[in-house]
């Protein structure tokens, strides 16, 4: 590995031959310090290099190359010092890298901060939230260095605040006469479950539809409760039942014979099968608007149906007398037709649900 420049392998079979090994191989024992001074020399180019350049955002490379020869030393150190079975001990040439590091992690720190100040100044000036979040994105990185450097924390605040998208939604029911009761419904729906650290769901009741970035416009077209349906089948089933089996004496070929007589009776079911129905539809439909360009972006139609289906089936007469088929058909639990009011509940309730969806997959375009 060594002779074919794969210095980082070396290091790292090297190391793991030679941890915890009495008899070091001199073969081994020359690999490492090969390949660590090998690695080192190219790191330390590495950063002469970025540092040659110039660039104020070269610090981020900076920081992790040296964190790779920090971490490499570290990895070499609990082997010090290395000599082989046969005498040959290694050099290595260590560093503290912990200055270089500090130097690096504030300039580090000093760039992003500095870009987040710029960006937040623009984000401003042209109402960009764009700008803003990745503003909060410079100061994230900062963060990962430095918690506490200079004003970050409430500048990660404002780019918050910046780069917050608000998304109102509005209830229009001139349409439609909508009880108090569903209306309210619709209007305490869960649609801040799918708030984020960038978007914001209101739901109406709040005088911010100028301000809000998005408008979502809940429009009830119609709330029709169908008219209760009942049709009624009515029919009969006859049977010959066995009633009775009487034990009589017959007299066959002039000797008196006891057999069993079987005596039938036929017997009648009168059936009657009740069907009950009520159609019922709500309609309306989303409409979204990016509420800065007044530009209509998209229309979703919505339609909730509550079709109620009733059945119940009796008899009169002998049970004996009906198939199995019609047995398996009795239901004496025929349910009563639901009321206006709990249809219009019930779909007014699926309306909402599917409002909460959709809600959920506008949120990608508002990123």
């Amino acid at each position: 590995m060594v002779e074919s420049g794969n210095y980082d392998e070396a290091f790292s079979y090297a190391v793991s031959k030679l941890r915890g090994e009495k008899n070091k191989k001199t073969e081994y024992v020359k690999a490492l310090e090969k390949a660590f001074d090998k690695l080192q020399s190219r790191d330390e180019n590495t950063i002469v290099d970025l540092n040659a350049a110039n660039n104020p955002d070269r610090w981020d490379r900076v920081y992790n190359v040296l964190s790779d020869m920090q971490n490499r030393q570290n990895a070499l150190e609990p082997l010090l010092p290395l000599i082989s079975k046969e005498g040959y001990k290694a050099g290595f040439s260590l560093d503290n890298y912990s200055s270089r590091l500090a130097i690096a992690e504030n300039n580090i720190c000093a760039f992003h901060y500095n870009e987040a100040v710029n960006l937040i100044a623009k984000s401003k000036s042209n109402k960009d939230k764009t700008l803003a979040r990745t503003a909060y994105d410079e100061l994230d990185v900062v963060a990962r260095y430095k918690n506490n450097y200079k004003n970050s924390a409430s500048l990660r605040e404002e780019a918050i605040r910046l780069g917050r998208v608000v998304v109102f939604y509005d209830l229009i029911t001139d349409n439609v006469i909508i009880p108090v009761a569903l209306k309210n419904e619709i209007l305490n729906m869960p649609i801040s479950q799918y708030d984020n650290l960038w978007v914001d769901h209101v739901m109406g009741g709040q005088d911010i539809s100028t301000s809000a970035d998005f408008v979502v416009a809940i429009e009830l077209l119609q709330i029709l409760t169908g008219s209760e349906m009942e049709s009624a089948n009515h029919y009969q089933e006859s049977k010959d039942v066995l009633i009775e089996t009487k034990t009589v004496k017959e007299k066959r070929d002039s000797v008196d014979v006891i057999v069993e007589k079987q005596i039938f009776e036929k017997r009648t079911a009168y059936i009657t099968e009740v069907f009950r129905s009520k159609e019922s539809v709500m309609q309306g439909k989303l409409r979204l608007f990016d509420n800065k360009t007044k530009e209509f972006l998209t229309e979703i139609p919505i339609s909730v149906y509550n079709n109620f289906k009733g059945y119940g089936c009796n008899y009169t007469g002998d049970y004996k007398a009906m198939t199995p088929e019609t047995c398996d058909k009795l239901d004496h639990n025929l349910e009563l037709f639901p009321s206006d009011n709990d249809v219009a509940l019930v779909m007014t309730r699926a309306f909402r649900s599917t409002i909460v969806n959709e809600a959920k997959s506008f949120n990608s375009r508002f990123r």
